[in-house]
């Protein structure tokens, strides 16, 4: 392609406010058809934009630390037999407008669990805001 091609291609994306990332893949994909290559550059575009999103909802989530499930260790609290443990981790109660109160003495995880819900659900692409109340 000819660096006017580029250059025209830039511009309309700018135009259309499809962004560098959206001019990059226009280059850098191939496809045996026009069908299949415009998939393969929106379907990268639909990639991209979802990763900013769920990276900026982290951002503004406000977490002190980044902690997810992965290094929590479930045998140091108690859940209630009503709630089941992989629902909690992929925060399922949260599509089903539910509410979770965590209580305990200090050092119990539940600030560490109220994190990786949050981190969760910010994963799946919902707004977080995260406070923690001073100590007393």
């Amino acid at each position: 392609m000819s660096n006017q091609g580029k250059e025209e291609i830039a511009i309309s994306c700018r135009l259309l406010k499809l962004g560098a990332n959206f001019v990059k893949n226009t280059l850098a994909f191939t496809g045996d058809s026009h069908q299949e290559y415009m998939l393969k550059v929106l379907s990268a575009e639909v990639e991209y934009r979802e990763l900013k999103r769920r990276d900026l909802n982290l951002k503004k989530a406000g977490f002190g630390n980044i902690k997810t499930f992965e290094n929590y260790h479930f045998e140091d609290i108690e859940l209630p037999a009503a709630i089941d443990r992989e629902l909690l981790i992929k925060a399922d109660f949260l599509n089903r407008t539910e509410n979770l109160i965590l209580y305990g003495r200090n050092g119990t995880g539940k600030s560490h669990m109220a994190t990786a819900i949050g981190v969760e659900a910010c994963m799946q692409g919902k707004k977080v805001a995260f406070y923690k109340p001073p100590l007393l």
